[in-house]
């Protein structure tokens, strides 16, 4: 049986345990253990993150500039990858490449792979959430697999930041450096489609039933929507699609 079976059929061997003596709060935590015990006993190199590529550095830059997500720094970090979940991982987003890059023990020393994007389900970094995700495109071809921040998710609508960067060269002092630029676009996974939304037009196109609801979220938060965009955009998604009170 190999690591990716064994770490299924114990977890589930552990939650039935959970069940039968009615301990299920802490459930989460204790899955986490198991499966960071688990890597632990068969040895790291054994587990399937180890299915990537190797990472290596190809950018000059300087001051600080740099073409990951929040920090150049590896964070801890949780991952569902190859429909398996790892806990503690050291990991980093390069959103200049749209990657995941993992720093994984390797014998007495460690080892930096990219990750398979068609393998990554879903991770958290920095108290944010990511998924990976291909849509349907209106022609009903399949797009190619991104990464988005998720900001909002109801059973049938999702709100999702796309990070970016784009690279500018440099030259100081006769040589070559990167500089990189963040810029950012929001986008509505909905009926299986992924569509860039930059007005209200955009929310009215999407949802033409709430035309209304829409045209009054958009005349009173003025203020919020040129301040926090972000904010305002999850805010009008629980306006309109929060689970409505049947009384």
């Amino acid at each position: 049986m190999n690591s990716f079976a064994m770490r299924s059929s114990l977890l589930k061997a552990i939650i039935i345990s959970l069940v039968i003596f009615n301990v299920i709060e802490g459930q989460n935590a204790a899955e986490k253990n198991y499966y960071n015990w688990f890597d632990t006993k068969i040895g790291a190199g054994n587990t399937g993150l180890y299915n990537g590529v190797e990472s290596k550095i190809k950018y000059r830059t300087i001051n600080g500039n740099h073409k990951y997500f929040d920090s150049v720094d590896f964070m801890k970090g949780a991952i569902i990858y190859d429909g398996q979940p790892y806990y503690d991982v050291e990991m980093k987003y390069d959103i200049f490449n749209d990657e995941i890059i993992v720093k994984l023990p390797n014998r007495s020393a460690f080892i930096v792979l990219e990750l398979l994007k068609e393998k990554i389900e879903k991770f958290t970094l920095n108290n944010k959430e990511f998924i990976s995700l291909s849509s349907e495109k209106n022609d009903g071809s399949i797009s190619q697999t991104e990464i988005f921040e998720m900001l909002y998710a109801s059973e049938k609508v999702k709100l999702l930041q796309k990070h970016r960067k784009e690279r500018f060269e440099r030259l100081n002092r006769e040589r070559i450096y990167s500089e990189f630029k963040y810029n950012t676009s929001f986008h509505i996974y909905y009926n299986e489609q992924l569509t860039p939304v930059k007005s209200k037009r955009d929310f009215i196109k999407l949802f033409p039933e709430e035309k209304k609801k829409i045209n009054t979220f958009y005349g009173k938060r003025i203020v919020s929507r040129k301040s926090n965009y972000d904010k305002f955009l999850i805010q009008l998604m629980n306006y309109l699609h929060a689970p409505k009170v049947i009384n």
